[in-house]
């Protein structure tokens, strides 16, 4: 017993030296440098693929399915994000065509479809210095429609409508 028990003792030893050594190598190194990746990762390289140093194996582990995982994770993100990009390209073209509109309809009279007194006070300062530069005459013309609330008493407000949208 004197000369097994130290034997077996030292192969023990030796044993877990080597099963600690295979799992460092196996495990630990591989699981160091997917956390070195992720921990440097930026938004801007997202699509920088993650590479890990192991010697050729003959079937795929725990390891290889972590590093597929996360190459899945990383083209789903890449989709996701070109997809908000041109949801965003999108709802900013609609969002300018919105706000021309409403710059274009605070301008015009909804019935008649003419310049209104907004546009009026914008328009108004640019034509005359652009009469002055030119040496061009300039005119504004206002137009009242005279006892129109009567007409439009007798005959109906649609037809009063029509009325000012022919004459306008």
């Amino acid at each position: 017993q004197k000369h097994v028990i130290p034997g077996y003792l030292i192969f023990t030893v030796l044993m877990c030296f080597t099963v600690a050594w295979v799992m460092r190598r196996d495990l630990g190194m591989p699981l160091r440098q997917i956390a070195d990746f992720v921990r440097n990762l930026k938004p801007e390289q997202l699509n920088q693929p993650l590479e890990i140093r192991r010697p050729d194996r003959v079937r795929a582990d725990e390891i290889d399915m972590v590093m597929q995982g996360f190459q899945h994770l990383q083209h789903a993100l890449d989709r996701h994000i070109k997809d908000l990009d041109g949801l965003v390209k999108e709802r900013t073209s609609e969002l300018s065509s919105l706000v021309d509109e409403v710059k274009r309809l605070s301008q015009l009279d909804v019935l008649t479809g003419v310049y209104n007194r907004r546009a009026m006070e914008l328009r108004l300062p640019m034509d005359i210095e652009r009469s002055a530069r030119y040496g061009r005459p300039f005119s504004v013309i206002f137009v009242d429609i005279d006892h129109f609330k009567n007409f439009n008493d007798q005959h109906g407000h649609l037809i009063g409508d029509a009325v000012l949208r022919d004459f306008a």
